[in-house]
């Protein structure tokens, strides 16, 4: 089958990992037919690290063009133990409203913990094709990379060693120099230490502009909440 006439799903929240991947996708000429975000209701931050953001996604689909899909976790759901079970059920479900050969993730090779290679393990042994475009990229050359396609996007949740007062901030050199000097300290973080939002890119139709924000607290995470957005008045041709 020719490379432009395969169709994929992208698994996404709205960071910069998912959102590089969709866009390394697209410019492959593979057909992305939907986003897939997982909602893991009142307990999603414990699961994922991440605020349920269901709302903003939503106007990533609008502004992409992309619709999306919303996987319902259920109470059982463990994504870092029951890997293959997961990817599949996702699969499944998805493929009930999309027809897709390829299921894409953000992961990365150097993420402390799961890695891309134990995704992709996983989904050989759910019979899943899934791909991983930015596996081969760290932290590091991840926020240069998308520095270098001009996409936009602010950090909405920190852990571990990453400051809170790095919350609302853009990713930016400043930022890099930042982490580098953790490593340098012999403190060790990695993307999964802070939580991004894509708020411009050069597939959105426009910019997103956040108007109000809150700050929430658990027990190992502060994460900063989108309370109100809006797209901005600036439009621009979407990436083709």
């Amino acid at each position: 089958m020719p490379e432009n006439k395969k169709t994929c799903a992208v698994i996404y929240s709205g960071g910069k990992d998912g959102h590089l991947a969709l866009l390394k996708i697209l410019a492959s000429g593979i057909k992305v037919v939907c986003l897939i975000t997982i909602d893991g209701g009142k307990r999603h931050s414990y699961m994922f690290n991440d605020l349920r953001k269901v709302e903003i996604l939503k106007a990533h689909s609008s502004l992409l063009r992309i619709p999306l899909f919303v996987y319902k976790s259920p109470a059982s759901f463990r994504p870092k133990l029951f890997l293959r079970t997961t990817l599949a059920n996702i699969a499944k479900a998805a493929k009930r409203c999309y027809k897709f050969e390829i299921l894409c993730g953000g992961m990365s090779d150097f993420d402390d913990g799961v890695t891309a290679s134990d995704f992709r393990k996983a989904a050989t042994e759910a019979d899943v094709n899934f791909v991983t475009p930015v596996a081969a990229l760290d932290m590091f050359a991840s926020i240069r990379y998308l520095e270098r396609l001009g996409v936009r996007a602010v950090i909405v949740g920190v852990t571990g060693n990453i400051s809170s007062r790095w919350l609302g901030r853009e990713l930016c050199p400043e930022f890099r120099s930042y982490l580098r000097s953790l490593r340098t300290s012999g403190i060790y973080a990695d993307g999964n230490d802070f939580q991004t939002l894509v708020v411009d890119s050069p597939a959105f139709s426009q910019p997103i502009q956040i108007l109000k924000t809150r700050v929430v607290s658990t027990r190992d995470n502060v994460f900063l909440k989108v309370v109100r957005f809006e797209p901005s008045s600036s439009s621009r041709s979407l990436l083709s």
